[in-house]
C-alpha cells in the first residue's frame, strides 16, 4: 500500500509540475506576443517631441501600390504613410510639429494560391495567433475556423 500511495505522490506531483510549466511557458509567450507589438508599434510610428519643427521629405515611392498575389492568391493590401492621419504625398517635403504622428503603413503581401485551398487548420491557427482577423477570414476564405472545429 505505501508503495502505491507513494507513486501516485510522485505522480501528482510530476502533473503538477507540468501544468506549472505550461502556465510559466503560456504566460511568457503572451508577455513575448506584447512586447513584439509595442516594438512593432515603434517602428511604424514617430511623434515629434522637439520643440522646433522638423523638415523631411519622404520618399515612399510604390507604398501604396497592393502587392499582387501569385497563382490564384488574393491581392495584399497597400500601405501609406499618414500625418496625424492625413495621407502625406510621395517626395514633398512636410514639417512636423510638437506633438505630430507620422505613421508608417507597411504593405501587407499578397497571397500564395487561391484561398477556397487553404487548409482549415492552418486558417484557424493564423486566427488564433493574430495575424487573420475573423471578419477577413470570413470575406477572404468563406470561413472562420476555431481551433476545436477546424480538424473536422
Amino acid at each position: 500500500y505505501v508503495s502505491l500511495q507513494d507513486s501516485r505522490n510522485r505522480q501528482e506531483r510530476a502533473e503538477a509540475q507540468r501544468q506549472e510549466a505550461e502556465r510559466q511557458e503560456q504566460e511568457a509567450k503572451r508577455v513575448n506576443d506584447a512586447n513584439q507589438a509595442a516594438i512593432l508599434r515603434l517602428m511604424n510610428e514617430l511623434q515629434s517631441v522637439a520643440d522646433a519643427p522638423i523638415t523631411l521629405r519622404a520618399e515612399h515611392g510604390k507604398l501604396a501600390t497592393a502587392p499582387r498575389g501569385l497563382r490564384g492568391g488574393l491581392a495584399g493590401s497597400a500601405g501609406g504613410l499618414y500625418l496625424n492621419g492625413t495621407p502625406v504625398p510621395d517626395k514633398l517635403p512636410l514639417t512636423l510639429n510638437r506633438g505630430d504622428v507620422l505613421a508608417l503603413h507597411v504593405p501587407g503581401s499578397g497571397g500564395m494560391y487561391a484561398p477556397a485551398t487553404r487548409d482549415r487548420q492552418a486558417l484557424a491557427l493564423d486566427i488564433a495567433d493574430g495575424l487573420v482577423s475573423r471578419e477577413a477570414a470570413m470575406r477572404d476564405y468563406g470561413q472562420a475556423p476555431r481551433l476545436d472545429d477546424a480538424a473536422t
